[in-house]
């Protein structure tokens, strides 16, 4: 199984690290996966958004984590972003 990043929903940003988070997900967006490197990916996103909310220390910081939705098990979302949605969506191979 592969996935495939998206954005998509984009809402206006408020602040810096809004806008450096999206500038963020931007390298990450529509890049196929195979499911042996999900894990990693996901965790490096996570990981990334932290390093900016210590850059960007005087904006809100963003406590992100992955879910999946109830209706489809093998897609994960992105959950608390609010100005986008980014998810990873399972192809059909």
């Amino acid at each position: 199984m592969q996935y495939f990043s998206y954005i998509s929903g984009t809402l206006s940003m408020n602040n810096k690290l809004e806008k450096a988070i999206y500038e963020f997900l931007e390298t990450k967006n529509r890049i196929v996966i195979d499911k042996s490197d999900s894990y990693q990916f996901r965790a490096d996103i996570i990981d990334g958004i932290l390093q900016l909310n210590k850059v960007h220390h005087r904006c809100k910081p963003r406590k992100l984590s992955w879910w999946q939705p109830g209706y489809v098990k093998t897609d994960w979302h992105l959950s608390d972003i609010g100005f986008c949605t980014f998810n990873l969506y399972a192809t059909k191979n």
